[in-house]
């Protein structure tokens, strides 16, 4: 018997989250990371990350405002950054936005991963000894 995707089993609506740098999506347990803006992905191609949702410990997340909104994943035993209005020092798993509507979708996908964290603490999974973030090896498909 498969076990259901915990994207559905804790109520993921959408699946994509498109920022102003990149994009994440939702693919039953892991996250699709992209990053780059649609200029650099269309002229260097667009590298697929795969993030199994287990390794993410920890999610930051700052609101628009004067400046860029952020979402920043911890994945497995990296240090959490502090958010400020510059952004976080570490960039990798960072996904900026500019828009109240970009804001509030990933607002979201912040509130589903902080859910998938609490859910997967409650289950005894732990981010370290979780699968890592991977390079999708398959052909990515233009966005």
């Amino acid at each position: 018997m498969r076990l259901q995707p915990i994207s559905s089993m804790l109520g993921m609506a959408d699946n994509e989250y498109r920022g102003i740098d990149g994009l994440i999506r939702v693919e039953d347990d892991e996250l699709v990371f992209i990053k780059g803006g649609r200029l650099s992905r269309a002229v260097a191609g667009a590298i697929d990350w795969r993030i199994p949702i287990p390794c993410i410990q920890a999610v930051v997340f700052k609101e628009t405002g004067a400046t860029r909104g952020l979402l920043h994943l911890v994945v497995a035993d990296a240090a959490i950054p502090k958010a400020s209005h510059w952004g976080t020092a570490d960039k990798q798993w960072t996904i900026t936005f500019m828009t109240r509507s970009q804001g509030k979708r990933f607002r979201e996908l912040r509130d589903f991963l902080e859910r998938c964290i609490e859910y997967n603490r409650q289950n005894g999974i732990d981010p370290l000894t979780a699968r890592r973030p991977y390079l999708d090896q398959t052909d990515s498909e233009q966005i």
